[in-house]
C-alpha cells in the first residue's frame, strides 16, 4: 500500500498522501473497469441468444401439439407414444422456464455491474483531475495533512454507505424474487466498495496520525 511508509519529512508526508490517493483512484478505476467490461459482454451474449430461434416459444409450441389424443377414452393419460411426447414437452417446458430464469438473474447482476461500473468511473475521473490539480499546485506539509483527513473521513463515510448497499441488495434479493439478480448485482458491488474504503480509510488514518520529523530539532 502506498500510504504504509511513515513520512519521515513534510515532503515525505505530501507524497505519501498523494501516493494513498493515486492507489485509492487505481483500484477504483481497476473494479470499474471489470464490471463495465463484464457487463457488456454478458449482455452481448444474452442479447445475442435472444436473437436465435425461438426457444422460448418451443416448449409452448410442443406442449400445443398435445390434445385430447394423448388420453385415453376414461380420461386417463396415455401410456403410448403419444403420452411420452406429452410428458417429454412438460418436462422441456419446466427446464425451459428454470433456464430463462437464470439467464434473467445473470443479466440482471450485468446490468448491475455496468450502471455501478459507468458510475465508478466518472468519479476516478473526477478525482485524477482533482489529484492533478494538488499535484501542480504543490501542497505543503500541512495542506496534505488536511487532505489526507479529509480522505479518511470521506472512505470512512462511504464504507458506512457500502454497508447499507451490502444490506439492501440483501434485502432486494430475499424479498423480491424477480429482483434477485439485481439484488445480488449490489451486494456484489457494495462488498467490492467495501473493501477499497476500509483499506484506505486505514492507510489515510496513519498517515495523518503520524507526526513527521523535521530532523534533530524535532517535529515540525
Amino acid at each position: 500500500m502506498a500510504g504504509t511508509a511513515r513520512a519521515g519529512t513534510g515532503a515525505d508526508l505530501v507524497a505519501a498522501v498523494l501516493d494513498e490517493e493515486r492507489a485509492l483512484l487505481r483500484g477504483l478505476a481497476l473494479w470499474a473497469g471489470a464490471s463495465v467490461a463484464a457487463g457488456l459482454v454478458v449482455t452481448a451474449l444474452k442479447r445475442g441468444s435472444d436473437r436465435g430461434p425461438a426457444a422460448a416459444e418451443r416448449p409452448t409450441q410442443i406442449a400445443s401439439g398435445v390434445g385430447p389424443r394423448d388420453r385415453t377414452a376414461d380420461g386417463q393419460p396415455s401410456r403410448g407414444p403419444d403420452g411420452l411426447l406429452a410428458a417429454a414437452a412438460h418436462g422441456f417446458d419446466v427446464g425451459a422456464s428454470m433456464r430463462t430464469t437464470s439467464t434473467s438473474t445473470v443479466g440482471d447482476v450485468a446490468r448491475q455491474a455496468l450502471g455501478w461500473g459507468l458510475v465508478d468511473l466518472a468519479i476516478v475521473g473526477w478525482g485524477l483531475r482533482g489529484l492533478r490539480r494538488a499535484r501542480r499546485s504543490g501542497l505543503t506539509p500541512e495542506a496534505a495533512r488536511a487532505r489526507g483527513r479529509r480522505m479518511a473521513r470521506g472512505t470512512g463515510v462511504n464504507a458506512v454507505l457500502d454497508v447499507g448497499y451490502v444490506a439492501s441488495g440483501v434485502a432486494l434479493a430475499a424479498r423480491a424474487p424477480r429482483r434477485r439478480g439485481d439484488g445480488l448485482g449490489i451486494v456484489v458491488q457494495g462488498l467490492a466498495l467495501l473493501w477499497l474504503d476500509v483499506r484506505h480509510a486505514s492507510a489515510f488514518r496513519r498517515l495523518t496520525s503520524a507526526v513527521p520529523d523535521s530532523g534533530p530539532g524535532g517535529p515540525t
